[in-house]
């Protein structure tokens, strides 16, 4: 799934910074270029300034054709995140028992959210996806130009 994905992305929650996964999860989406949104309650595992970050790049969403859920350990109900409906889903988590509770999956994996990410990072050959960084740019910039504007409005308040 993740070799044949044009447009992959990985949801980063708490676990990966529980488990202190960042360092592997950058090298992992610098060499397949996937792109990465942060969430729970714990940020800083993915940064903002990446070049793939899509947390500044929201409606890169839509076009992914591939999530990996990774340390979400409390999934969002499906349209929290603006997906495409024929988006296909993996989510690793530690408990079986929570692998397609609420959220339909093509894959759950059972495992640690780091040793996932190492051995994702040590099997998967490198795969380059220009389409997808200039997409994830692109929607960077308008996100950015978006932002601006309204802080420009608010300042005119």
């Amino acid at each position: 799934l993740i070799s044949k994905a044009e447009r992959p992305m990985i949801v980063a929650g708490h676990g990966v910074a529980h488990r202190e996964a960042w360092d592997i999860l950058n090298q992992l989406v610098a060499k397949h270029e996937i792109g990465v949104v942060t969430s729970g309650p714990i940020s800083g595992h993915f940064p903002d300034e990446h070049p793939l970050s899509l947390s500044v790049a929201p409606d890169a969403l839509m076009s992914a054709d591939l999530v990996i859920f990774v340390g979400q350990y409390c999934m969002p109900s499906p349209g929290e995140y603006r997906f495409s409906p024929d988006v296909k889903a993996i989510r690793v988590h530690p408990v079986q028992e929570d692998l397609g509770r609420n959220w339909p999956l093509e894959l759950g994996i059972v495992s640690d959210e780091k040793l996932f990410l190492e051995a994702l990072a040590n099997k998967l050959g490198a795969k380059k996806r220009p389409a997808w960084v200039t997409e994830i740019a692109a929607a960077r910039q308008k996100f950015e130009k978006k932002n601006l504007d309204e802080y420009a409005l608010c300042l005119k308040l």
